[in-house]
């Protein structure tokens, strides 16, 4: 059974891309080391020596201008890394920082030379800013911020006298205090509640990316290939495993069932990268909220096919099957849910009405 011809395909040097960085983590995220890491309990511990290889890699900085020090990467082409780092669970805030320091460096911030993430990771988690006679006052409860505790600022956006603006949250600083909390799957996932002021160098109005469409659509890639690892696991399961006989596979159950996570699988997979490659337009609201339903749903679905695939394998602590299902039900109510980004899409095709609602589905604007 082979499920390749179902996959859309990556440009040659995004392909490269995803397969460096997929076969250099590959070589350093061995079985030994998650069953290190997992056995004792230290998944949103930090791990300098992996930080250092995804360091090596280029991956915090993929997407930044090379006047800024960094590689200048595609969109397509920094799909493949994502979703590299999907397929592995890679257990670092790797594609939360490669977002995080593009969205900051297009709105012209500064930014530490250190780790960075994303926020609010609810869209629920309202940021309210004021101006006042010593700068700008930041108010926020932002719930299950990835890797809050290990990050030195949080990139956040909110608006600021009837504006949008994209601002520069120290994590180190007074005003901010974090609450740990882990995910399903034990990461880092903290509340950071606050209530600060900044300075104008940590406040921009020179928007150029949307923080919470950039991460929303990161998130629809990463769930999209790790649902694409599963469905590979899945593959390699019913091949090798027998039963009355005769290998899994050649059950027509079985096949029903990945054929149907095959086919959410792919429009999962094409749904993502469309909306990754259209950030830098203004009109991609569309788009990510059509990949973000499209990969939520999938995941709801696909997980649930796999587990059922697998039987009781699939739930031991030593077969990796667990490791990525986790993950993608974390990914999945982050940066919107399926159904918050329904809500926000069906108020979009109601506000744009009956002479609008083609170019909304299109991603055109109105003329």
């Amino acid at each position: 059974m082979n499920t390749s011809a179902q996959t859309p395909e990556l440009s040659d040097s995004a392909a490269a891309l995803r397969e460096g960085v997929e076969r250099a983590l590959s070589e350093f995220l061995t079985v030994d080391y998650w069953h290190r890491l997992e056995s004792a309990g230290e998944e949103s511990a930090w791990d300098a020596e992996l930080w250092q290889l995804i360091t090596e890699l280029a991956i915090p900085e993929l997407l930044v201008e090379e006047s800024l020090g960094g590689a200048e990467a595609s969109l397509l082409e920094a799909t493949g890394a994502l979703e590299a780092l999907g397929a592995l669970a890679v257990p670092a805030p790797a594609a939360e920082v490669m977002i995080a320091s593009w969205c900051a460096s297009k709105a012209e911030l500064a930014l530490p030379a250190t780790t960075v993430t994303l926020g609010p990771c609810m869209p629920q988690d309202h940021v309210t800013l004021t101006t006042n006679n010593r700068g700008i006052r930041l108010t926020a409860d932002m719930r299950g911020i990835p890797f809050a505790r290990h990050c030195s600022a949080i990139v956040l956006q909110g608006t600021l006298n009837g504006a949008t603006v994209t601002c520069a949250l120290p994590t180190d600083t007074k005003g901010v205090s974090l609450e740990p909390q882990s995910s399903l799957n034990g990461e880092a996932r903290d509340r950071v509640i606050v209530d600060t002021t900044l300075s104008t160098a940590q406040v921009s109005d020179a928007i150029a990316i949307d923080v919470l469409r950039a991460s929303a659509a990161m998130r629809s890639i990463q769930m999209s290939s790790a649902l694409n690892a599963s469905l590979n696991m899945c593959v390699d399961y019913v091949t090798e495993r027998k039963q009355f006989g005769r290998p899994l596979a050649k059950f027509q159950a079985i096949q029903q069932q990945l054929a149907v996570m095959a086919a959410l699988t792919t429009s999962a997979q094409v749904s993502a990268r469309q909306a990754f490659a259209a950030l830098t337009d203004p009109t991609s609201t569309t788009a990510v909220a059509a990949a973000k339903i499209a990969t939520g749903q999938a995941v709801s679905q696909g997980t649930a096919i796999a587990h059922q695939v697998h039987g009781a394998m699939g739930f031991t602590a030593e077969y990796g099957l667990h490791r990525l299902s986790r993950r993608l039900w974390t990914w999945r109510e982050e940066f919107g849910n399926e159904t918050w980004w329904s809500r926000q899409l069906g108020d979009m095709s109601l506000n744009a009405g009956a002479g609008g609602l083609w170019d909304l589905l299109i991603d055109e604007p109105a003329a």
